[in-house]
């Protein structure tokens, strides 16, 4: 029987010896109280969300898993994970049965969400954990400090099913090295933990910082910290370049499927997408949109285009399908049909990064790698 890597127009390889290094030089960097929760949403960036949480948890000694949705963390459970678990978005009121059911940790972020948590926990019998929400300047989810936070204190008070285990807030320019942003939200953050503290309650958990905030601000880490980008391998804040010397954890790989000349005077791709100047040699490459290849990285001029490697040279990608790009193979005379393509990582003396990618594409890292869908295999090396 062929292999999945035989069968497949393109693939992932996941390094996880990498993965464990990165995360122990991230655990490193932390003050020795400070505990790391693993934040696997969105995939794992790319990675695999059930593959990459399991790991950590199995081998890589983490004892806390966050998601993004409560699908994510359904699925972990279903998966066999059974420890500390939060759901840090917000949750559709249809699904919050899966919370008691699955027990799971959520955010908590309004009183109607708080009473109908209880509610149901109550006829289960159970206690949940929940970790308060705080809205530092988001404005996304929570409530402020004052009196907005006591309102929802006063009603959690009397919710005898919910167990305030945390507090959290999300810090919106936690990249920026100034932190003149990130100060003014942890100060509202500090003055709602005064007031959890003035009402009686003493909350186990206190999280603000995401991969970014480890690197940019010591004073957010307290004594939880729940970064998912720089485990995969990237520093993307203000500063100095990958100051705790990550690695970049996936490599993505396809092959040349068939070989094309265009004339001048023709095109290539939908639309007549592509219009050489001259006769281009094109190489058909086994990916596509539907893989995750973002479009804003193929424009009308190549030259501001993302681009693949090729026999350890650089091939730009001139048009895109859903399922199959086309890219310039004028300069690489060697290219052959069945060539292996790197589309991210490494080929010789050449790289192509994720840092170029989200640059040539106006995004950020976290979306170029979490674009990348479920077609394309995961190879999992140790």
């Amino acid at each position: 029987m062929l292999s999945s890597i035989q069968l497949a127009n393109s693939y992932v390889t996941v390094d996880l010896g990498k993965f464990q290094r990165n995360l122990q030089r991230v655990q490193s960097y932390l003050n020795p109280d400070t505990e790391l929760m693993f934040t696997a949403k969105s995939n794992g960036y790319g990675h695999g969300l059930i593959e990459m949480a399991l790991y950590a948890t199995e081998h890589c000694g983490i004892r806390k898993i966050s998601t993004a949705m409560i699908l994510e963390a359904v699925e972990l459970r279903q998966a066999g994970y059974a420890g500390f678990l939060m759901v840090l978005g917000g949750i559709p009121p249809a699904a919050l049965p899966a919370v008691v059911e699955y027990d799971l940790v959520t955010a908590c972020y309004n009183a109607d969400l708080a009473i109908q948590l209880n509610d149901l926990a109550g006829k289960a019998g159970k206690v949940l954990d929940i970790h308060l929400k705080i809205d530092s300047g988001m404005h996304r989810l929570g409530v402020t400090p004052g009196d907005e936070l006591q309102q929802l204190l006063d009603v959690l008070k009397k919710l005898p099913h919910l167990h305030l285990d945390g507090c959290f807030t999300h810090l919106a320019n936690a990249d920026e090295a100034n932190q003149i942003v990130s100060n003014r939200q942890l100060d509202l953050f500090d003055q709602a933990i005064v007031q959890l503290h003035a009402n009686g309650i003493d909350p186990q958990w206190l999280h603000t910082a995401g991969s970014d905030a480890v690197i940019t601000s010591r004073r957010s880490h307290y004594n939880l910290v729940r970064p998912a980008a720089i485990l995969y391998g990237y520093d993307t804040a203000e500063g100095p370049f990958n100051r705790l010397g990550v690695e970049p954890v996936l490599s993505w790989h396809s092959v040349v499927t068939n070989i094309r000349t265009v004339k001048a005077g023709e095109a290539a791709g939908y639309s007549a997408f592509y219009q050489p100047e001259q006769e281009t040699r094109l190489a058909i490459i086994g990916f596509g949109a539907s893989d995750g290849y973002l479009r804003s990285l193929v424009n009308k001029d190549p030259k501001q285009n993302g681009y693949v490697l090729l026999h350890g040279k650089k091939a730009p990608v001139v048009a895109i399908c859903m399922d199959q790009s086309f890219v310039d193979i004028s300069q690489i005379p060697e290219t052959k049909i069945g060539d292996p393509v790197t589309v991210l990582g490494t080929d010789g003396a050449l790289s192509v990064t994720a840092y170029e990618l989200k640059s040539l594409s106006h995004t950020t890292i976290g979306y170029v790698l979490a674009s990348i869908s479920s077609r394309p295999p995961r190879i999992y090396i140790d």
